[in-house]
């Protein structure tokens, strides 16, 4: 995934947009509608080859890196 914006700030102006595993993918954004972008996005190319999100094994997991939680 190379779209401006998506992702979380990384070294040297680059950007982590995810982390790939075996069967599984995770998605990184720093805004929820971003990480709503690249999930919609993630489904529809998925499909174009006959995977499919699961959302009953989908995850969401929310970090922050400031103490105002």
């Amino acid at each position: 995934m190379n779209h401006p914006g998506f992702g979380i700030g990384w070294k040297n102006d680059r950007r982590l947009t995810d982390l790939d595993f075996v069967d599984d993918i995770a998605l990184a954004a720093e805004e929820d509608h971003v990480c709503q972008e690249m999930t919609t996005n993630l489904g529809e190319d998925g499909a174009k080859f006959g995977l499919h999100i699961s959302p009953e094994k989908t995850k969401v997991i929310r970090t922050s890196n400031t103490s105002d939680f």
